[in-house]
């Protein structure tokens, strides 16, 4: 054999081995609900390796395959426990048990009953009878998780916000007394953005008719509740057809007291795509694959008036970048949760306003730039992820 050959030979059998070393190293399977055995899709996956972290994502199907080592994998998903596996006992199938109340089953009517355009219109029509009808200090305990392939960021936040009247929802405070970032290293800000978006953003505050003229509505016959007056309306986008969710209104009150609403890839990209991903992010090759967002939003009677108790919102991207040939996947999860607590009676110390999502805000000000850092400020204690 010729020196030639044997380069070419020696260079085959490297090739295969590596080629054997990820196969062996991958993992798959498929993460499915505890409780009806539905595959989960947009499970956050990742495992530690000192500072680094390797991550993943299950697919629509719930399914993942992951090509990096581990010693312990943690699974995440806003609506299940968190769980964590030592790699003896990782199996094909990964169980998550859910931490909130699951629909059941659904059976809707192939019409839209005509008293549900009705009390929808009414909601709208009472909603600054029934919101946030006088300015109120809650304690707040907000939680923020990002991850991608090689990062995971967490975010903890504890302290009061001030809720203003319906008609002037731009004026939100925060006292933000306890904060905790975990990341690899104590480069890391704050982040508040999804806070802000979860306050500013909230169901009630889009839902106008409008909205009621864009989806379509049913009831949920099988829905069962101790109160009679309380039914489930199912509700589907009329052109983004995977765009969907429900309410739960008091139709005594003419009010909903909670809120589930998924976001599709093409109502994502057509309603909440920066700027960046419309004109930059083409050029370059970037295009985002798939974006799917889900929001449940609950609330609560204080006084006399309804509050967000609890707000949960979970966003899930695939992207990919065409370069010089090389088609490079990315993705990232991110999970937030934020929960207002019985009313605080003491006036707090430090109010800073909290201003809305920097993609709402067309001109930013001198004020709003002194607010803002104001809040980027805040006493802060690092954590490893």
């Amino acid at each position: 054999m010729s020196l030639s050959e044997q380069r070419v030979a020696l260079t085959l059998f490297m090739l295969l081995s590596i080629t054997q070393q990820v196969v062996l190293s991958q993992t798959k399977g498929i993460i499915v609900d505890k409780v009806t055995h539905q595959p989960i899709p947009y499970v956050s996956i990742y495992t530690k390796d000192g500072d680094a972290i390797h991550g993943a994502m299950s697919n629509e199907q719930g399914g993942f395959l992951l090509d990096f080592t581990f010693k312990t994998l943690f699974f995440s998903h806003i609506n299940y426990e968190k769980v964590e596996i030592q790699k003896v006992n990782v199996r094909d199938t990964i169980y998550l048990t859910p931490t909130s109340v699951l629909l059941g089953e659904i059976v809707v009517s192939n019409k839209e009953p005509r008293w549900i355009p009705r009390i929808l219109k009414e909601i709208v029509k009472q909603k600054s009878r029934n919101y946030q009808t006088s300015v109120k200090q809650f304690a707040y305990h907000y939680e923020s998780y990002t991850l991608n392939d090689s990062n995971g960021y967490a975010f903890d936040s504890k302290g009061n916000v001030k809720v203003p009247l319906l008609s002037e929802r731009n004026k939100y405070y925060i006292d933000a007394q306890h904060n905790i970032i975990r990341y690899k290293d104590k480069t890391a800000g704050v982040d508040f953005t999804n806070l802000k978006a979860m306050l500013h953003q909230d169901f009630i505050s889009s839902f106008d008719n409008q909205f009621i003229r864009e989806n379509t509505f049913k009831q949920n016959a099988l829905f069962k509740t101790s109160n009679p007056l309380l039914v489930q309306i199912m509700f589907q986008d009329k052109k983004f057809t995977n765009t969907n969710g429900y309410i739960l209104v008091d139709t005594l009150n003419n009010v909903i007291e909670e809120s589930d609403l998924n976001c599709d890839t093409q109502y994502n990209l057509k309603h909440n795509t920066t700027l960046f991903f419309k004109v930059v992010a083409p050029n370059i090759g970037i295009k985002n694959d798939a974006w799917v967002t889900k929001s449940h939003t609950n609330y609560t009677k204080k006084g006399n008036s309804y509050y967000i108790s609890e707000s949960k919102y979970k966003s899930s991207m695939k992207s990919s970048q065409q370069n010089k040939k090389v088609n490079t996947h990315y993705f990232s999860s991110i999970e937030s949760k934020v929960q207002l607590n019985d009313p605080v009676t003491s006036e707090s110390r430090s109010w800073i306003p909290l201003l809305k999502p920097y993609y709402l805000i067309t001109i930013m000000t001198k004020q709003m730039q002194r607010d803002e850092a104001s809040l980027n400020k805040v006493p802060v204690k690092y954590e490893p992820f």
